[in-house]
């Protein structure tokens, strides 16, 4: 069972989702729903995790309206809309669930875009790149694991861990820079969060429009910039 946020809705379905839909019911929820195609990505995402579908309700916080409309909205699929959480313990757990499973297919990404590439400092551009793309491509995602989900405080050390593997793929990139001697960077591990981590501000200004109007359409060449001046002003 999958949450949601823009509709606040979870979903655990059995064919709605998988090919079976009209366009009747396609165009009642766009009706019901204004970002169709979001709530389309996150019933994808759902696929992975649920054998079967139905909609729920997980926030008591909801306003009528907003109940109404999940009901609606369930109505239409055929199914019911309940508050029971059936496969995860709460919305954080599935969240994070989704997370790690997103972040192997970032980390699957980087290391193909790299594999071919010898010259450390090349590398490690090459990754930036391969990162800043990723979230483009992905926006919803990037932003869920970048900025929604948190590490649970009582996670073991090596659960812990498989949160950072983008981060250590990094600092490795970063030492063995540090080996041949093409960065003036010292401190890999602290050096490599502030690099992902500025570099996702510039993504996440673009995204959220945040950026000067003049870049919204320009997220490749806004980033450039920050790349460019990693690679002049960081590496040698």
């Amino acid at each position: 069972m999958v949450r949601c946020r823009r509709c606040n809705t979870r979903t655990t379905n059995s064919d709605i989702y998988k090919g079976k839909s009209s366009g009747r019911f396609e165009s009642q929820l766009k009706e019901l729903y204004k970002d169709f195609d979001g709530l389309q990505e996150f019933a994808r995402l759902a696929k992975r995790y649920v054998p079967k579908v139905t909609l729920s309700i997980v926030d008591h916080d909801l306003t009528p309206e907003e109940i109404e409309t999940c009901r609606s909205i369930a109505e239409k699929c055929g199914v019911t809309a309940t508050t029971i959480y059936r496969y995860y313990k709460d919305k954080e757990d599935l969240f994070r669930k989704i997370s790690l499973d997103n972040l192997e297919r970032l980390n699957f990404f980087l290391e193909k875009r790299v594999s071919k590439i010898d010259n450390p400092k090349e590398k490690l551009i090459a990754a930036l790149k391969a990162f800043r793309d990723w979230c483009f491509e992905n926006p919803r995602t990037a932003q869920l694991f970048m900025g929604k989900i948190s590490v649970d405080d009582n996670a073991s050390e090596a659960e812990i861990e498989s949160f950072y593997t983008s981060q250590r793929f990094g600092q490795k990139l970063l030492e063995n820079c540090l080996k041949n001697n093409s960065v003036t960077l010292t401190d890999t591990k602290c050096h490599t969060d502030l690099i992902i981590f500025s570099l996702w501000g510039c993504i996440e200004s673009v995204l959220l429009k945040r950026s000067d109007p003049e870049y919204w359409s320009k997220g490749i060449e806004f980033t450039d910039q920050f790349i460019d001046v990693v690679s002049t002003r960081w590496l040698v």
